[in-house]
């Protein structure tokens, strides 16, 4: 019996360790040239109407910025949260083997949003009328796709979503 219970503590102790593995959540950070996290903050609330959650800005500032540079701002458009900072090094850019990053964002007016996008700045690169044989997003864009490049280099691509077969 004793070695029954043995077995049933090891097998709740991996599990519970398993749990606290987990990953919770992810959020994708944007790191921008040094100094313009704040222009991008201004940006990413005018384009996407982006709420600010949370704002950690280092102590102190060098004597050649009006502002302290952003450690990190949360933010959160729709459901999805995400992060801006101001970029200290060149570690992470993709020339120095990082990675570029490119939004899909899904909405239910892709011309909307996109004028919203220029207007704060960003310019139309490309778009796209979607069908089977233009685009390799056709299996989950039902209309335009819009490919904008915002003042700080990154690519956003806004997208109609086919309707699921719940919901049709």
């Amino acid at each position: 019996m004793a070695s029954v219970a043995s077995d049933v503590a090891a097998v709740e102790s991996g599990v519970a360790a398993a749990a606290r593995a987990a990953v919770v959540s992810v959020k994708t950070r944007l790191m921008v040239a040094e100094g313009k996290a704040d222009e991008a903050v201004k940006f990413y609330k005018a384009a996407f109407g982006a709420e600010e959650l949370n704002r950690i800005s280092y102590s102190k500032r060098k004597a050649n910025q009006e502002l302290p540079l952003i450690i990190c701002a949360d933010f959160k458009i729709g459901s999805s949260v995400f992060q801006v900072c101001d970029k200290t090094d060149d570690k992470t850019s993709a020339k120095d083997g990082g990675s570029d990053i490119v939004f899909w964002l899904e909405a239910e007016d892709v011309e909307g949003i996109g004028a919203k996008l220029v207007e704060a700045g960003a310019v139309l690169e490309e778009k796209v009328i979607v069908d089977e044989s233009s685009c390799s997003c056709a299996h989950i864009a039902s209309g335009p796709v819009g490919k904008y490049k915002d003042p700080f280099g990154f690519t956003w691509l806004i997208a109609q979503t086919k309707p699921t077969d719940l919901e049709a």
